[in-house]
């Protein structure tokens, strides 16, 4: 199957995790607001919720979240030429 998209790239991994902002990601989201992350907020929540349950984000624009320490994300599109 040819890749031609982000839609039929989660057609073939068949797979979409979404995972919620709960306590443990408010805690992280707190603790990184404290540190004066210039993030935006929606983002700084998004990473909370990737560094609370020790996952990799999956992401176009790596800019984003370059202040973020200890933070992993990664741009598939540039592997697929989306």
């Amino acid at each position: 199957m040819l890749i031609k998209n982000c839609t039929d790239f989660l057609k073939v991994i068949g797979i979409l995790l979404v995972l919620d902002f709960d306590e443990k990601a408010a805690e992280v989201f707190q603790n990184l607001k404290s540190n004066k992350i210039r993030v935006g907020t929606m983002d700084l929540k998004i990473a909370s919720i990737t560094i609370a349950n020790d996952a990799i984000l999956v992401w176009r624009n790596l800019a984003d979240f370059e202040q973020i320490p200890d933070f992993q994300v990664e741009d598939w599109t540039k592997q697929f030429n989306f």
